[in-house]
């Protein structure tokens, strides 16, 4: 098992594994399919619980409904404040590389152009680091340069850690926790250290 593996919490390692295993392009697609469930955890976990209320809400992610789209779950985690403003940016990037990669019928993968801005959202700045172990296995890497796998690498791991902490927010919410007031805490700090920043 690599380090990177290690860092990965138990009911994640599969998630990662296989992600790991796909295409850049299986990678967006299905890691964008991981949030957009994770943002429906979330928003749930704000709606009525009673079982016979439960069909009417199951109805408002389904098909065309109010709350089907991905995009759709995002607008409404943030309008109503349980959408931290930083991880709804690179949700939506992830969301945006994700429509590249499904309606582009030509060759792209993390590589291209147009998926260079959207990955700097999602995962910062790669730094080279050639003491990076790299994951092992069948499957894991094949075909591709040390680069590339460590771009994938890290692209999965954000994608982890971003429905992680969806989960943590919608557990939090469950247990009768204000996450509204923790979201905008945490959006007014990021908002005075950018003013911060700039200042300086």
């Amino acid at each position: 098992m690599s380090d990177a593996e290690a860092d990965v919490p138990g009911p994640y390692k599969r998630v990662a594994q296989t992600l790991l295993k796909e295409s850049d392009r299986g990678c967006a697609i299905l890691g964008a399919g991981l949030l957009s469930d994770a943002l429906e955890e979330l928003l749930r976990s704000f709606f009525r619980r009673s079982p016979t209320e439960e069909r009417a809400i199951d109805s408002l992610f389904q098909t065309y409904a109010p709350l089907a789209t991905f995009s759709a779950r995002i607008q409404l985690a943030y309008a109503l404040a349980i959408l931290p403003r930083t991880l709804r940016d690179r949700i939506e990037a992830v969301r945006r590389m994700r429509n590249d990669f499904a309606h582009d019928w030509g060759p792209i993968d993390f590589e291209d152009p147009r998926t260079a801005d959207r990955l700097v959202i999602i995962m910062g700045r790669l730094q080279k680091r050639e003491d990076e172990p790299l994951p092992e296995g069948p499957g894991f890497g094949q075909g591709l340069t040390k680069e590339q796998m460590v771009r994938r690498l890290t692209f999965v791991l954000n994608i982890v850690g971003m429905t992680g902490r969806l989960r943590v927010l919608a557990d939090l919410a469950r247990e009768g926790r204000d996450i509204r007031r923790i979201v905008l805490a945490e959006d007014e700090q990021q908002e005075s250290s950018g003013r911060t920043t700039r200042s300086t």
